[in-house]
C-alpha cells in the first residue's frame, strides 16, 4: 500500500554559496519508507525487466497520485543495492531546477551509477523540452534511467516530441481486481469497486483538482507552443472548468446508461422512467441538462458562458482524447443496430478507469440528482443496487478490455474485438471476439448469485446473436470472414453452472484466475471452439 509523499527533504548538504544539487535518497531512507508494505504491485515485473536489459529507451512510470510510483521504484531500487549494483535515487522537489537536477545526475554518473531513479521529475518545469538531455546524459552511456511523474501529461508530450521513440510507460492508475486482492490480502470485490485503485482515503474534489484538472491546465501553460488549437481560446479558470465539466461527462453518462436500463429484467420499468413520473429532467439526450442542475447543487462554477454549447463540446471531446492518453479514461465502443435500419450505429464511450474514483463520481452525482428529483427511499435502494451492478459491469469490461488490447493502440495489432452490442431495446454486456480462431462470446453480466432464465433470454436469441454475429464481421472487415462459432456466458456471484448451452462462471474466479488472465482463448478442435481458461 502507498504510504504518504510527505517524506522530508534534507536538502543536498550544500551550503548557501554552493550551487544546489537535487536530494538523493540513501538506502537507509528507502528502507524505512517500504516498512510494512508487504505486497508489491506486479508492475514491478517491468521494472525488473528494464533493469535487466540494456534497451534504448527510458522507462516512466506516470498515473495518478497515490497509486504505487514512488514504492515501485523504491522496491528495484533495492533489488539492484541487494544485488550488489550500484544504483542512485534521486528524489525531485518543487524547488529544483534544470541545473540541480543535470548536477545530480552527473554526480551519480561520475559516482559510478548504474542505474539512476528520478521520482517526480515533471517537477522540474519544461520535461517536454529538455528530456532529450536526459536521454543523452544516461541511456547513451549505458546507465538505465528510471523516471516518475505524476504531471502525466507532461510525460505524455515528451514522449511526442524530443523522446520519440526514446521512452516507454508502465502506466499506475489501473489496477486489476486480481492485482487489488493480491496486495490487500484479500479483500473483495465489492471494497475494490468503491476504493480500487487508490493507496489511501482521499478526498473526491482534492483528488480530481489536483490529479487531474492541474496536471493538465499545467503541462499546456509550460508547453503552449506545442500547439493545442482546440484549447487556446480558454483562460486557466476556463480551462479548469471544461476539463472538471468533461469528467461530469463521462459520469454522466455513465450514469443516464443506469437510469435508463431496466433493474433486473425487461418486464420491470427502468429507473427513468419511474423518475420520469416525478417530472423528471433526466433522458438519454439530457447530458448537459443535468449537468447544470448537479453543479448549481454542489456549487460548481462552470465558467465556460462566452463560449457556444458547439465549442464546449469540441474542448469535451478533446479533453477526453487528452484524458485517455494520461489513463483517467478508458475508452470502449458501443455498437448499436435497429431492425428496421440496416444502419450499424458506433457510439465512442468513456468509463473512468479507477474504480474508487469511478464509485466516489458516479455515488456523489447519484445522490444529487435523487434529491433534486425528491426520490423516495424505496426508489433510491433500488437505484442504488443497480448502481452497485453497473458498476460491476464497467470494472469487467474495462479489465477485459486492457487485458486483451495490452496498450495496442491500433486495431490491426490486437489479436480480439471487445464492444458492448445493442439491438433495439436488448443488448449485450460485452461481445469479445478472438480474430485468431474466429471465435466469438457473448456475456450477460449479473450481480445476483441465483440462476434465472430470465438473466440468459437475450443469449437464446438468434436474431440477436445473428445482429451481434454480423456486428463483428463489420468491425473486422479484412481480418475474418465469418465467425466459426458462438458462446454464450452469464457472469454473476454464484457457483459455475451450466443451463441450455449457457455457461454461469463466477465473477470473482473470471477476474482473479478464469479468463482475464488468459485471454478468453479459443482453440479450434475438429471443427469446434474449445474454450479454456475459465
Amino acid at each position: 500500500m502507498e504510504k504518504s509523499k510527505n517524506m522530508d527533504h534534507p536538502g543536498s548538504g550544500y551550503q548557501n554559496d554552493t550551487p544546489r544539487q537535487c536530494e538523493m535518497i540513501s538506502e537507509e531512507h528507502m528502507r524505512n519508507y517500504l516498512t510494512g508494505i508487504m505486497h508489491d504491485r506486479t508492475l514491478l515485473s517491468e521494472l525488473s525487466d528494464y533493469c535487466e536489459h540494456h534497451t534504448r529507451y527510458i522507462l516512466a512510470l506516470s498515473g495518478l497520485r497515490r497509486t504505487g510510483k514512488t514504492v515501485l521504484m523504491m522496491r528495484q531500487a533495492l533489488r539492484l543495492l541487494d544485488a550488489g549494483k550500484n544504483a542512485a535515487y534521486l528524489q525531485i522537489s518543487e524547488i529544483d531546477t534544470q541545473q540541480s537536477l543535470f548536477r545530480g545526475v552527473d554526480s551519480a554518473i561520475k559516482n559510478g551509477a548504474q542505474y539512476i531513479f528520478i521520482d517526480e521529475v515533471t517537477y522540474v518545469d519544461g520535461f517536454a523540452r529538455w528530456g532529450d538531455w536526459l536521454y543523452c546524459s544516461t541511456v547513451l552511456k549505458g546507465v538505465h534511467c528510471i523516471i516518475s511523474g505524476t504531471d502525466s501529461f507532461g510525460l505524455v508530450l515528451a514522449s511526442g516530441n524530443v523522446l520519440f521513440d526514446r521512452i516507454r510507460f508502465v502506466k499506475t492508475t489501473y489496477m486489476s481486481y486480481a492485482e487489488y486482492h493480491y496486495i490487500t490480502d484479500g479483500k473483495p470485490l465489492s471494497e475494490y469497486l468503491h476504493t480500487g485503485g487508490i493507496f489511501s482515503a482521499f478526498d473526491l474534489d482534492e483528488y480530481v483538482d489536483t490529479s487531474i484538472v492541474n496536471n493538465i491546465v499545467h503541462s499546456i501553460n509550460r508547453y503552449s507552443d506545442h500547439g493545442y488549437r482546440e484549447l487556446a481560446p480558454l483562460l486557466d479558470d476556463e480551462l479548469s472548468s471544461a476539463i472538471i465539466k468533461t469528467i461530469a461527462n463521462v459520469t454522466i453518462r455513465f450514469l443516464i446508461g443506469l437510469l435508463v436500463r431496466s433493474y433486473k429484467y425487461p418486464d420491470l420499468r427502468s429507473a427513468l422512467d419511474l423518475l420520469s413520473r416525478h417530472g423528471s429532467i433526466f433522458s438519454a439526450e439530457a447530458v448537459n441538462a443535468i449537468q447544470v442542475e448537479v453543479a448549481k447543487h454542489l456549487k460548481i462554477s462552470e465558467k465556460l458562458d462566452r463560449f457556444s454549447n458547439k465549442q464546449k463540446e469540441e474542448f469535451v471531446d478533446y479533453l477526453k482524447f487528452i484524458l485517455e492518453k494520461i489513463d483517467v479514461v478508458t475508452e470502449y465502443d458501443f455498437e448499436q443496430s435497429y431492425t428496421d435500419n440496416p444502419k450499424q450505429y458506433t457510439h465512442k464511450e468513456h468509463v473512468i478507469t479507477q474504480p474508487g474514483l469511478r464509485y466516489e463520481q458516479t455515488r456523489v452525482y447519484l445522490e444529487v440528482l435523487c434529491r433534486l428529483n425528491n426520490t423516495g427511499a424505496l426508489l433510491m435502494e433500488q437505484i442504488t443496487q443497480d448502481m452497485e451492478g453497473k458498476l460491476l459491469e464497467a470494472a469487467i469490461l474495462t479489465s477485459v478490455i486492457r487485458k486483451l488490447y495490452d496498450g495496442r493502440i491500433g486495431r490491426a495489432d490486437r489479436k480480439h474485438d471487445v464492444f458492448k452490442f445493442a439491438r433495439d431495446d436488448y443488448e449485450f454486456d460485452m461481445v469479445i471476439v478472438n480474430l485468431d480462431v474466429c471465435a466469438l462470446s457473448v456475456f450477460e453480466i449479473k450481480r445476483s448469485g441465483v440462476i434465472d432464465t430470465r438473466q440468459y433470454s437475450r443469449l437464446l436469441d438468434n436474431g440477436l446473436i445473428n445482429a451481434a454475429v454480423n456486428t463483428a464481421l463489420l468491425r473486422n472487415i479484412g481480418r475474418i470472414g465469418k465467425i466459426e462459432a458462438v458462446s454464450r456466458y452469464v457472469l454473476y456471484m454464484g457457483a459455475p453452472a451450466e443451463v441450455d448451452n449457457v455457461k454461469y462462471v463466477n465473477i470473482e474466479d473470471f477476474l482473479l484466475n478464469g479468463s482475464v488472465s488468459a485471454g478468453i482463448f479459443f482453440q479450434k478442435n475438429n471443427n469446434k471452439a474449445v474454450n479454456y481458461g475459465m
